[in-house]
């Protein structure tokens, strides 16, 4: 866990599907299936922003990238404020 990896995300079974292609650079996997970190999240309309780093993906984007993905994707967000905390339970 880096410590920008205060939220991580779940998605729906339907969520995955549909964005699957489109969400791969961003993903990683663990004991609890696919999943995204991220360093900031919030809602905006009928969309959930995420932002990224490339050290949360391992170096597959170059950039701090944001991504919408529309709110009923979402089934799970967990957040971490503390940077001397323990992992969110992801990995």
């Amino acid at each position: 866990m880096t410590v920008d990896d205060k939220f991580g995300l779940l998605l729906t079974e339907q969520g995955w599907e549909e964005l699957e292609i489109a969400l791969k650079p961003y993903v990683q996997n663990g004991p609890i299936g696919r999943y995204i970190y991220c360093k900031e999240l919030y809602f905006e309309g009928s969309f959930i922003c995420l932002l990224l780093t490339s050290e949360q993906v391992q170096g597959r984007i170059s950039t701090d990238m944001k991504i919408y993905i529309p709110s009923h994707y979402v089934k799970y967000v967990a957040t971490n404020a503390s940077e001397n905390a323990k992992k969110i339970g992801f990995i």
